[in-house]
């Protein structure tokens, strides 16, 4: 016999004599060493797998589906889609001149324009920055086309007027805020109104005035604040029909409550006023200021008066 062949009966003769072990070993050994060679087994599976996690973590982090947080104050004007993700501000304004005041009197949308950003200055080839501050007063929204898509308008910076019904009868806006700066603001005749999905607006501290039915028939509005505004003047029927509006915070500052301000505002029970009762006592009221609403109480910093 040359010496591989005793080397493989060698072998053979150890397996052999290791599998009688095997055999003799009692039940109970037999079940400890299957666990201890399943638990290794485990362990070694976890292993691999923390190691091939741990290779493709950055690129699965990568396909979450995630939506930007954006400060629209910071962001550059013309228009985003349904990601936030900036698509172009060529030929979006239509910019028109009224001696030193530069206006926006037309937008322009593309299909897959859904939030815009206003601009926020001007400047003609070679001349000094000019703020866009109006809006002209109108007959019709600006948005001259696809108005159907719009969810939201930012105003980075004061705009001091915003003209009649320039923002208005857009089905899908949601949201709408309003930058601040020096001066004051001017929110013209129905201006947002018939806007039903929208549901928050931030308003300027600029806030002056607000015209007559601004919101008429915003259906989704639940939550209306104007402190912290300049605001004196509320327009007639400003609220008219806001059928969600729950709470609404006025200020201290405001000069009389028109006729009709929150006619048809069936879930409103509770005003804030944030001044004293005798204020608000005090304070001139048209008849039907509140007429067709459920307001009960008017909750001033001194106390509740219950109408």
């Amino acid at each position: 016999m040359n010496e591989e062949e005793k080397i493989v009966k060698k072998e053979i003769s150890e397996n052999e004599v290791e599998g009688q072990k095997r055999q003799k070993m009692d039940p109970k050994t037999k079940r400890n060493t299957m666990i201890i060679g399943t638990i290794g087994g485990l362990i070694l599976v976890g292993t691999i797998a923390t190691a091939l996690i741990g290779h493709f973590a950055n690129q699965m982090r990568h396909t979450a589906n995630t939506t930007p947080v954006l400060n629209w104050n910071q962001q550059k004007p013309g228009t985003y889609d349904e990601n936030r993700v900036f698509l172009t501000n060529k030929d979006v304004f239509s910019i028109i001149k009224n001696d030193d005041t530069y206006a926006v009197n037309g937008v322009n949308l593309t299909e897959d324009a859904i939030y815009l950003v206003m601009p926020a200055s001007f400047q003609e080839e070679g001349g000094p920055i000019h703020s866009f501050n109006v809006v002209p007063d109108g007959s019709k929204n600006i948005i001259t086309s696809l108005a159907n898509h719009l969810k939201g308008v930012y105003f980075p910076t004061l705009y001091s007027s915003l003209g009649s019904y320039s923002f208005s009868d857009m089905p899908s806006l949601e949201e709408v805020a309003f930058g601040s700066g020096d001066g004051t603001q001017k929110l013209g005749e129905g201006v947002l109104s018939d806007n039903p999905s929208l549901k928050k607006v931030t308003f300027s501290k600029n806030l002056q005035s607000i015209g007559k039915e601004a919101f008429k028939n915003d259906l989704g509005l639940n939550e209306i604040s104007l402190l912290d505004t300049k605001l004196n003047i509320l327009g007639e029927g400003a609220f008219r029909n806001c059928a969600s509006l729950s709470k609404v915070h006025l200020p201290s500052t405001i000069n009389r409550l028109p006729a009709d301000l929150f006619n048809g505002c069936s879930l409103l029970a509770d005003v804030y006023y944030h001044s004293t009762m005798a204020a608000f006592q005090n304070l001139p009221k048209e008849e039907s200021w509140n007429a067709n609403s459920a307001i009960s109480s008017i909750i001033c910093t001194d106390g509740t008066i219950s109408l």
